[in-house]
């Protein structure tokens, strides 16, 4: 774990040096207007109704079961499958969906730029839902395996092109400001997850042993078809509004 973690800190260190001596952007014209805590207290100033399209609730929702399984896979194994060593089959069962989910990123960002971002976003949704199901009815180890698949294309899938319709829903002018609240919708489902998987799975096991971390991942199922529901409402604007990368000057 500690070799682990050094790898993982000398990644950060790597990345963050190469971005401050590559990454150029173009300095402020003129100081901001307020002090500090007055830029601090007005960056939570977002114009919901002004905004309906940028989609937060549908990818809160949906993050929601995506992170759940990450924590109930391990007591679901172990509790549900009743496998003796559950943490090497745990991870085992991850790479599939690793695999899956790296193969999936790069073509889908390339799909969503002529398909358009919604639906792949859709897709993801559905996939992940598909996996979530089959988690829950799986009767064996081997169904686990199978039902990786679909859950591991689903997260490559979400996660290359939701910020790509995000960066197409941004008001003009505060792409930081609402990417701060995108990135809250991501946040807060790991904080929220966690705790009602563990509820759920360890109260409805109490009662019927094992069966609660099947229910959660029914709950993940249902989860990301909520979000499915509310990407209805996001009226996607094709090549409006997107991300836009000032050159520095020369």
């Amino acid at each position: 774990m500690f070799l682990l973690c050094l790898i993982m800190a000398a990644f950060i260190l790597a990345a963050t040096l190469y971005t401050a001596a590559a990454i150029k952007e173009r300095p402020l014209r003129r100081r901001p207007e307020g002090s500090a805590w007055e830029i601090i207290v007005g960056s939570f100033n977002v114009d919901v109704r002004g905004n309906p399209d940028f989609f937060c609730l549908s990818r809160g929702i949906t993050n929601v079961g995506f992170y759940m399984f990450l924590e109930v896979m391990f007591l679901f194994v172990k509790n549900s499958l009743r496998i003796p060593d559950a943490e090497t089959i745990t991870m085992l069962i991850m790479l599939p969906a690793i695999a899956m989910a790296t193969a999936s990123s790069i073509p889908s960002g390339i799909l969503s730029d002529r398909l358009g971002r919604k639906p792949l976003v859709y897709l993801a949704q559905y996939l992940m839902a598909l996996g979530a199901v089959m988690f829950l009815l799986a009767p064996n180890l081997t169904v686990c395996y199978v039902a990786a698949i679909p859950a591991g294309l689903a997260y490559g899938v979400f996660t290359a092109v939701e910020w790509a319709l995000a960066c197409n829903l941004l008001p003009k002018g505060e792409a930081a400001r609402y990417l701060g609240v995108w990135n809250a919708a991501a946040v807060v489902p790991q904080i929220l997850a966690f705790p009602l998987a563990g509820v759920v799975g360890s109260s409805v096991s109490a009662l019927v042993p094992g069966l609660g971390w099947r229910v959660d991942f029914g709950l993940a199922a249902v989860c990301c078809l909520v979000g499915a529901y509310f990407l209805r409402h996001v009226h996607e604007r094709r090549r409006a509004g997107e991300c836009e990368v000032v050159p520095a000057p020369r």
